[in-house]
């Protein structure tokens, strides 16, 4: 079967069964073969021949809806009534609903043939598999009641992973539009992401004992996205430390190396920064203009920027789109920057899980350019080893590092992201 062929699902006709596009010719089908594409109105993260997001990652918007004059006089009709959609196709007279049907079939041809499938089928599609391969976290029943009575802010986030009979939190699930810069976020189930690092305790092995939690991050992941994007490369898991020897022979102080560099990929002023790191004037112009130009911000700015002028949104090192909602120049970097870091770390993740297929590994949750992991005591080394990935669209390594879940720390991008929200 085509990979243009489509279904349009019978939700959306208000009929009994699907309407099957392939080879320009249509009929109707009670079945859906996993390899063509599916029209339904919403995001199915299970699917990976969604066509609604495969539209929305193109920018495509395609009205769904028969004539508003017959959604007027169903609305009506049927008030309070929860079988919506009615069945358009008893409803409507056979023309109009013929019509509907063939208009809504030249949409979805159309705007099939205007996206562009390689976005979805390069990143998004292995993103899926990542998700799906999430598992039930297990609570520790007592922890977890102990932090709701003690009602000490966080309720709500500590509410969201209440155990289930068998001692486990309910499925997460993962909006990958939630941001415009595509990081997921927690549509619905545990509240990870705002759950604080001190109650993680709540959290306890699938396996007992015999299990430990592993919380796996990327080293500098944004910033190295940033490095490799200027075609450099370092082969250091200490990004900050190489840096340091290359542009100042190490006399630099590193945390000075690393929060110019964060400082230039958020955006910080150059006043701000030297308050932060206690120097001014000449010494701290050299200072960022050697960071600049390792970095080659400006060069990366303007063409993200050019891109954004003519379309309207940039492409990220995928070609996602992203829509930049505050167009000043240290935006455009840092949009690239994690929307690209965001592509990163899901396919960095996805292509480690493969690396551990044979491990007693149980993924559990994803924060930001983190993976939280079940893991055995047989696969605890194993998860170890692990320490870098290579990512389709990068000929350079990425670092990662993994603590058990109880020492974990927030990386520095987004701690520093966290600081400006304060300071805010």
């Amino acid at each position: 079967m085509l990979d243009s062929s489509f279904v349009i699902d019978r939700k959306i006709l208000g009929t009994s069964k699907h309407l099957l596009s392939e080879n320009k010719t249509y009929k109707w089908t009670a079945d859906i073969a996993q390899n063509v594409w599916h029209l339904t109105g919403h995001i199915k993260n299970d699917s990976d021949r969604c066509l609604d997001t495969l539209f929305q990652l193109n920018g495509i918007e395609i009205d769904i809806k028969p004539p508003q004059r017959f959604i007027k006089a169903m609305d009506s009709l049927m008030s309070g009534s929860t079988a919506w959609p009615p069945p358009w196709q008893k409803v409507m007279p056979k023309v109009a609903h013929r019509t509907f049907a063939e208009t809504l079939l030249h949409k979805v041809t159309e705007g099939l043939e205007r996206s562009s499938k390689d976005y979805y089928d390069r990143v998004w599609v292995p993103g899926n598999n990542l998700l799906r391969s999430l598992q039930q976290a297990r609570v520790d029943n007592q922890r977890w009641e102990s932090l709701i009575a003690a009602n000490k802010g966080n309720v709500a986030a500590i509410r969201s992973f209440e155990p289930d009979a068998n001692g486990f939190a309910s499925q997460v699930v993962y909006d990958r539009f939630g941001t415009v810069t595509g990081r997921p976020l927690v549509a619905s189930g545990p509240q990870i992401l705002t759950l604080k690092k001190e109650h993680r305790n709540l959290l306890t092995s699938r396996w007992g004992e015999d299990g430990q939690l592993i919380i796996v991050d990327f080293a500098a992941l944004e910033a190295r996205v940033l490095l490799y994007e200027a075609g450099k490369r370092c082969d250091n898991p200490d990004m900050y430390s190489e840096i340091n020897n290359d542009l100042f022979n190490g006399s630099a102080n590193r945390n000075d190396v690393k929060g110019a560099v964060i400082s230039e990929l958020y955006g910080q002023s150059k006043r701000m920064l030297g308050e932060r790191l206690g120097i001014k004037g000449k010494h701290l112009n050299f200072f960022v203009s050697k960071i600049k130009g390792y970095f080659r911000t400006e060069t990366l700015m303007k063409r993200v920027k050019q891109q954004f002028v003519e379309n309207g949104y940039l492409l990220n090192r995928y070609g996602r789109r992203v829509v930049v909602d505050n167009p000043v120049d240290h935006v455009f970097v840092n949009y690239y920057a994690q929307s690209s870091g965001a592509d990163v770390a899901m396919l960095g993740f996805n292509e480690m899980l493969q690396q551990l297929s044979g491990y007693r590994v149980a993924p559990i949750f994803l924060i930001y350019d983190a993976i939280i992991l079940d893991c055995h005591k047989s696969a605890v080394d194993a998860v170890n080893a692990v320490k870098t990935v290579n990512v389709d669209g990068y000929v350079q390594r990425f670092f990662l590092r993994a603590e058990p879940v109880g020492c974990t720390h927030v990386s520095e991008e987004v701690h520093f992201q966290n600081e400006e929200r304060i300071n805010a």
